[in-house]
């Protein structure tokens, strides 16, 4: 009985404790990823691509999107510039074509936009240097318009970021099925291994 009640207690630090461990490495968080159409936009020296983005309680500190870059062919730098609504430039970050890999999530990541609750920003992407045949091509959201984005916010406090880990794990874990259950029988193999190697 003593062997299964170690056994327990492993299975639980793994499962609760570790996340909470890892925690305090986590920098930033996702916020609502936008789906994209799948079309795509190049962006190449006058050809640029802007979005209106609604930012909210939490601290903007990058933004996150899908770019496709054909056999590495862009070498050259893309920004992403960040203004207010009234066109001042406030934020920018530049990422060069020679770490984007063809259709990989790129992050932009720039010092933390206060957190100003109804406000709104414009994001602009550009690659004044590049030309038309190696520009790098933006994935679109639905409209086919604008550039599909992920936002990335600032983790302001180790303990707010646990509160929302552990809060409705359990509706969480079972929104996707097939991850639950190849999760549990993960976990259930983990025990059965453990309880095997007591005995």
């Amino acid at each position: 009985m003593r062997n299964v009640f170690i056994t327990v207690g492993i299975v639980l630090i793994a499962v609760f404790v570790t996340p909470c461990l890892l925690a305090f490495g986590v920098r930033y968080t996702k916020g609502v990823e936008e789906e994209s159409s799948g079309v795509v936009k190049s962006v190449y020296q006058n050809e640029v691509l802007s979005k209106s983005f609604k930012t909210d309680p939490r601290n903007l500190t990058g933004v996150g999107i899908g770019i496709k870059n054909p056999d590495l062919r862009n070498k050259k730098d893309i920004f992403l510039a960040v203004y207010t609504q009234d066109g001042s430039l406030i934020r920018e970050s530049v990422v060069n074509g020679k770490v984007i890999p063809d259709g990989e999530f790129i992050k932009f990541m720039f010092n933390p936009i206060p957190a100003t609750s109804g406000g709104e920003v414009r994001f602009v992407l550009s690659a004044p240097s590049a030309s038309s045949s190696d520009a790098l091509e933006i994935y679109l959201a639905r409209n086919n318009k604008e550039p599909a984005i992920t936002p990335l916010y600032q983790v302001d406090s180790v303990p707010g970021l646990l509160i929302s880990t552990y809060s409705g794990w359990a509706e969480k874990l079972l929104a996707d099925r097939t991850f639950a259950a190849a999760y549990l029988v993960v976990l259930g193999s983990l025990s059965i291994t453990l309880l095997a190697r007591k005995t």
